[in-house]
């Protein structure tokens, strides 16, 4: 906890960036944005420090944090990025005036920038979070819900309203090679997302015979070790 209260205070929240790749172009077409703090030399993931960001409530602090960073980093290139999205954040009612403040200053056009649901969001129906993500939607930033399959980023999220992405839970992905089930839930995912005009982006891509697989299930995107490690830079084709 005093660790990410220094590295909010110092402003070094520090961003990581992970590839997205189009599918059918094999080129980088977005990048997911990743939050880390630096801890003696070692740079440590949320899953270490996002409970304790919880607890502290300094979610938000964070969120915006990458939010800046990111719109630095990625104001002179033509990508999209992606942004992870909290129940806090969206509790606290600031993301639509601090975004459209930030790419004002970077001067990026809001459809490049995808807000990624995490799966700790509750019911969209309730209070005023659905209200925000549409008038966010409709202001150009584009959606998407993360760890589809699991727990609650379920197809309910479907009914509430009607994400650019989504990202499928990787317990799916990470044995499609060898589980059937695994084969037929992503398959029905991908059919079902296609016909409500929602890409669909597959993670934990970690060898070439995954990626052969996810490409016949005619998934959109891919992101994981085999397209590049999440890193301080980005890519070359960047």
């Amino acid at each position: 906890m005093n660790k990410i209260q220094k590295s909010i205070a110092e402003d070094n929240i520090i961003p990581f960036f992970q590839p997205i790749i189009n599918n059918k172009t094999k080129k980088i077409e977005k990048y997911e944005c990743l939050a880390r703090i630096e801890d003696n030399g070692v740079f440590v993931s949320p899953y270490h420090f996002m409970e304790a960001a919880k607890e502290t409530r300094m979610i938000s602090f964070i969120t915006k944090n990458m939010i800046k960073h990111a719109c630095l980093k990625f104001a002179k290139t033509k990508y999209e990025f992606s942004i992870n999205i909290t129940n806090d954040d969206l509790s606290l009612g600031y993301l639509e005036e601090f975004l459209l403040r930030i790419t004002a200053i970077y001067n990026i056009e809001p459809s490049r920038i995808v807000l990624e649901l995490l799966e700790d969001i509750s019911s969209l129906s309730k209070g005023t979070i659905l209200k925000q993500l549409s008038s966010l939607k409709n202001i150009g930033f584009k959606l998407a819900v993360d760890d589809f399959g699991s727990e609650s980023s379920n197809f309910s999220r479907l009914l509430e309203f009607n994400p650019d992405y989504l990202k499928i839970d990787g317990v799916f992905i990470k044995n499609i090679l060898s589980d059937k089930k695994s084969q037929i839930i992503t398959k029905g995912i991908v059919s079902i997302a296609h016909q409500m005009g929602i890409k669909v982006i597959a993670e934990y891509i970690h060898n070439q015979d995954v990626q052969d697989k996810v490409e016949k299930l005619g998934i959109d995107y891919s992101q994981g070790y085999l397209h590049g490690i999440p890193s301080k830079t980005l890519n070359s084709q960047a």
